[in-house]
């Protein structure tokens, strides 16, 4: 039997008091109909609750007049404390077969965790035994969920058909949205009652009745306005309302409207004609109806006026629009909200901040000033934040006087932060921003405040990254990291900020000077920066650099701030001088183009007639004619290389060194030998050796390209096991070749000896001034020095200086301290200064530059040579094929060795290839091919170019791939498996950041058009020419627009070498160790096999 309901059901009085996941896991399981209340009380239910077990839940409500709702479940994670799944189920159950009736007391309970048997419904008599009795025996099986489901349907059906009766007849019912005028003042937005008559037999409407409905009642109103706008208004407004049992909708009888949805919903309602207010104490049928007002919004104004005996003023308000001026008596409501409520009509109200002068004026109606009060009234409406128009009497207004303020911005520590105080300065009224009046009154004037202007200079602090502050002494609105403090003090003084910190003004720079003399030998630089007060000078600004201060103390107790762009400038000039002469820097003559290359963005520079003479004399150096091969050079210079021999031999009579950075492949081996050909011919006097530094994968080429291009010059190779006996004879060379490796090993000896030249191949070895290779060069001694690197290191100074020390020892001091760099990040010098600086001293051109017209096709052997791990790895698969060899052609004859015999050639390539294609474990180990390669690479990459990797062995390219991968280079790949070729071309083609393109032979040996590449490498050669050239045409084709480099990696001292020198006499047998085609290993023979595998 039901005994009434409570305000709300059980689950809204208690649901606060329960996690999310159990509301929704209880939900659940009373929808899957898992609970049975088995036993009633008075003030209590008892339920069984189907889980992975069944678990008895108890639901007492004795306590619920103090706002507790006692619990128990027989459950594990109860008893550990926690509400539970099961409890929330059982709530719901009880709403739903209405007998949450029998929980009684206050509407907000929380749960009161028991566990089993410590209620008090225990202590009633044989409570016990039948709950222990419903839980031994088996609950009754849940219904089924068709049943369920019906149940559902026939409450819904039966809900609809009951709610308030209502006539599917639109004329017999007639449904009106009344203003609520007092709720609309409390909540100060709009708020609208739903009510409804219907239409007696008689004819006649009956009582005014409210209409309380839910979303879903409005199905079972007819289409149109009604049904819309009630659907719209218990959508957008908060919910005011009431439900009856579990899972019953909310229903609503009003709707408070928001500002947003005024514009929307108003007019609608106004146009049913329905829309109406009713005074206090009225009959319903004494209402009025609205108009919705479509004109311009309603403002406040407010008027100063005297008295009728001028012995006080008043303060009145009034509405106005255009054209129209009303009373502020006249509204029946006002919101803040933005809405104004005639008696006919509903309008819109722009208010913004002044909300409480309506509310003053509507309850006073005027605010009364004694006439003597007079000038304290006008200070006080100048000193008010914000005003509403505002008229006054002619003898009260006062002359407006516009002022730019000055910006402030006080720094002080505040523990671990810098807090920061803004403040404004009006012609010498400095406030806070925190400041509210809107000007200061000075007699007849009044100096107004720029609240916009304001505004924008706070956004600048913000985008300098200022953040709010909660500073307990209210003072400082804003805080700022103090490691950021320079660089917002140099922007702010920029922007005309004033700037103190720490109670001390920071001032900013003015105009600064230079003066350059000349001495002897030597250029002495003299100049400052004006500070209004004082004028600072270069040693000073520098020793301010030292202590790490971004200013210099002035003699007035302020701090003059640096110029972040001059920091740098001061602190190249540093790291170039180290030598102070007073008031002035001094620094060699070679540095002429350096000190004017700093100075030539300053406007007043002055230099005298010597320095002037001495910087024309060094720019002269891009005025060379190219030179002519040299007598017993052996072939042609390209025109770019003629140029490149006149460089070289200009700057050896000038006695500077040089760095030739030409791009790889265009023949800086050939420019230099042309160039140690002709120092051979132009030598007087005491012979003297040149020393060529290369990396040891280089020496053979060195040997070969000097015996091609310049036979009578001797060359000594001073590298290997064997160099000690052939140490007497450095003297007796022309070119004395050697390794880094060998010259960190016997600097000892070669820094004795007096050479020509000292050329450095790969000259990036040295790009780190602390490595011992490094240090070993700047030992040697020489009249001549020279660098060779293809990377573009004019635009990195951290590498140059290592190889500027080498070349030209003290040309840039210590600029390279820290990698070129300043204190914090930025370079010293930017490379766009410094480049012409060293112009003269560095040599780049690129294939774009010296061959426009064809590109022509470039083939190399590089040869790499094998690490002590992969060489040991190679000899001893070496020697172990030349053992098994040997005894299986003794014994059945070379004719029937055939398989084994590619067998072995086969695995010995790959050794020389990488240990990864002899045993999958070892892919992570190093290998001299993929060295060489990824460091080729690497500065084809930098340089902007793209290349084309090919291989037999895809399982070799595979390693190339993690490699790269590690690398984050981007590339495509094609082999046998890839489908989809085209995809991989075409975004080779067309993707700039796509540099690589990995091929295997037999997938991309033919067919395939890739011009977007200029570089070619053969990991492992396959010797047939036809075969090379077809791989190297992919990118060497029509459409090629640059020549096209193509190099080929052969392992020394393994059988790829030893098959080159098959290649005129044997071809047939290379092809066929690389085309595994065995018919034709029968003409090899046991000499020829004897020799490969030696």
């Amino acid at each position: 039997m039901m005994h009434g309901y409570p305000p709300v059901p059980l689950e809204n009085r208690c649901r606060h008091d329960i996690s999310a996941r159990d509301r929704e896991r209880g939900y659940t399981y009373f929808r899957q109909g898992r609970v049975r209340l088995s036993h009633l009380l008075p003030t209590a239910a008892l339920a069984v609750v189907e889980g992975t077990d069944y678990y008895f839940v108890a639901v007492e409500g004795k306590a619920a007049d103090r706002g507790i709702l006692q619990v128990t479940c027989s459950c594990p994670r109860f008893e550990d404390g926690d509400t539970c799944k099961h409890v929330w189920a059982t709530v719901l159950t009880m709403d739903a077969e209405d007998e949450s009736w029998r929980i009684r007391g206050v509407n907000d309970l929380r749960f009161d965790i028991d566990t089993l048997f410590e209620m008090d419904l225990f202590n009633e008599p044989g409570v016990s035994a039948k709950i222990l009795a419903s839980l031994e025996r088996a609950p009754a099986p849940p219904r089924p969920n068709w049943q369920v489901q019906l149940k559902e349907i026939d409450r819904d059906v039966n809900r609809f058909r009951s709610l308030g009766a209502a006539p599917r007849d639109r004329k017999k019912r007639e449904i009106i949205y009344q203003l609520d005028i007092d709720a609309s003042l409390s909540r100060a937005e709009l708020t609208v009652a739903f009510l409804q008559h219907q239409r007696k037999k008689n004819g006649q409407w009956g009582k005014m009745k409210y209409l309380a409905v839910a979303a879903p009642d409005l199905d079972s109103f007819p289409a149109g306005e009604d049904r819309d706008l009630l659907r719209f208004l218990i959508a957008t407004a908060p919910q005011q309302s009431w439900r009856r049992g579990y899972g019953a909708p909310y229903k609503q009888d009003s709707a408070t409207l928001s500002e947003s949805v005024y514009e929307y919903v108003l007019p609608r309602l106004c146009a049913t004609g329905r829309f109406r207010w009713v005074r206090a104490g009225s009959e319903p049928d004494a209402a009025a109806t609205l108009a919705w007002d479509d004109g311009p919004p309603w403002t406040l104004a407010l008027e100063v006026t005297w008295g009728a005996d001028k012995r006080e003023l008043h303060i009145t308000g009034f509405l106005e629009r255009p054209a129209h001026k009303l009373p502020l008596s006249e509204p029946l409501l006002l919101l803040r909200s933005g809405l104004v409520v005639f008696t006919d009509r509903v309008a819109r109200f722009e208010i913004g901040p002044h909300f409480p002068w309506v509310t003053l004026l509507r309850r006073e109606n005027t605010v009364t000033i004694p006439a003597r009060d007079q000038a304290e009234l006008v200070e006080a409406l100048w000193s008010s934040c914000e005003l509403p128009p505002l008229a006054l009497p002619p003898d009260l207004e006062l002359e407006e006087i516009p002022v730019t303020p000055v910006p402030w911005v006080r720094f002080r520590s505040v523990g671990r932060t810098l807090g920061a105080e803004i403040l404004f300065d009006y012609d010498g009224e400095r406030i806070p921003t925190t400041h509210e009046r809107r000007g200061w009154v000075r007699g007849r004037t009044v100096v107004v405040r720029d609240r916009a202007w304001e505004v924008r200079k706070l956004d600048e602090l913000h985008e300098l990254g200022l953040k709010p502050f909660d500073d307990p002494s209210g003072v400082h609105a804003l805080q700022l990291p103090p490691k950021q403090l320079p660089r917002v003090t140099a922007h702010l003084l920029e922007e005309g900020w004033a700037v103190e910190a720490e109670g001390l003004r920071i001032r900013r720079a003015g105009a600064a000077s230079f003066s350059v003399t000349s001495g002897i030998d030597w250029l002495d630089l003299e100049g400052g920066l004006d500070f209004d007060v004082e004028i600072v000078t270069i040693p000073d600004v520098l020793r301010a650099l030292e202590r790490g201060e971004n200013f210099v103390r002035l003699s007035d107790g302020s701090h003059g701030m640096l110029p972040e762009e001059w920091l740098a400038r001061s602190g190249a000039l540093a790291e170039l001088s180290p030598k102070r002469e007073g008031t002035a820097l001094r620094f060699s003559m070679s540095q002429a183009l350096l000190l004017d290359a700093l100075l030539q963005e300053e406007e007043n520079v002055q230099v005298d007639r010597a320095f002037e003479k001495l910087r024309e004399r060094l720019r002269s150096f891009t005025g060379i004619e190219p030179a002519p091969e040299p007598r017993g050079f052996r072939g042609t210079l390209r025109p770019y290389q003629r140029e490149g021999l006149a460089w070289l031999s200009f700057l050896s009579e000038f006695g500077f060194g040089g760095c030739l950075a030409d791009d790889m492949g265009l023949g800086k081996t050939i420019q230099v030998l042309a160039l140690l050909q002709l120092r051979k011919l132009r030598r007087r006097g005491k012979r003297k050796p040149s020393l060529l530094v290369v990396p040891r994968s280089l020496v053979h080429n060195w040997i070969e390209e000097a015996a091609r291009f310049v036979p009578r010059l001797s060359v000594l190779d001073y590298s290997g096991a064997q160099r000690a006996k052939r140490a007497g004879d450095l003297s007796e060379a022309d070119v004395v070749l050697t390794t880094y490796g060998v010259l960190r090993r016997d600097i000892l000896s070669l820094k004795e000896t007096d050479f020509d030249y000292v050329i450095l191949d790969e000259a990036q070895a040295v790009k780190n001034e602390r490595s011992q290779s490094a240090k070993c060069c700047r030992l040697l001694r020489a009249d001549h020095r020279l660098a060779l690197t293809g990377t573009p290191v004019e635009n990195h100074l951290g590498e140059l200086f290592s190889i500027f020390q080498f070349l030209n020892p003290g040309m840039l001091g210590r600029l390279g301290r820290n990698g070129g760099k300043s204190r914090g990040s930025s370079p010293l010098i930017e490379a766009a200064t410094l480049a012409p600086a060293l112009r003269p001293f560095i040599l780049r051109r690129t294939k774009e530059q010296v061959l426009p017209d064809l590109p022509a096709k470039s083939e190399q052997t590089v040869f790499c040579v094998l690490e002590r791990s992969q060489r040991k790895l190679y000899e001893e698969l070496r020697r172990h094929y030349q053992a098994s060899l040997s005894k299986h052609i003794e014994k059945v004859g070379l004719a029937r060795s055939k398989i084994q015999v590619l067998e072995a050639l086969l695995r010995l390539r790959q050794a020389a290839c990488h240990p990864g294609l002899l045993d999958p474990a070892r892919v992570d180990e190093k290998s001299a091919k993929l060295d060489v390669l990824l460091e080729q690479i690497a500065q084809i990459v930098e340089e902007g170019h793209k290349a084309l990797v090919f291989s037999q062995f895809t399982r070799f390219l595979a390693i190339v791939r993690r490699r790269l991968d590690e690398k984050k280079i981007v590339f495509e790949y094609l082999d046998g498996r890839t489908r989809n070729r085209k995809a991989c071309v075409d975004h080779f083609q067309s993707d700039p950041d796509c540099p690589l393109f990995l091929v295997s032979l037999k997938a991309g040996g033919l067919g395939l058009n890739l011009t977007a590449a200029d570089y070619v490498f053969l990991l492992d050669p396959w010797w047939n020419p036809a075969t090379e050239s077809q791989a190297i045409d992919r990118t060497h084709r029509i459409g090629q627009t640059r020549p096209v480099f193509a190099y080929r990696l052969i392992a020394e001292d393994t059988v790829e070498e030893k098959i080159l020198l098959l290649q005129d006499k044997k071809r047939e047998i290379a092809d066929a160790i690389i085309s595994e085609n065995n018919s034709l290993v029968g003409n090899l023979t046991a000499s020829d096999l004897k020799m490969l595998l030696s």
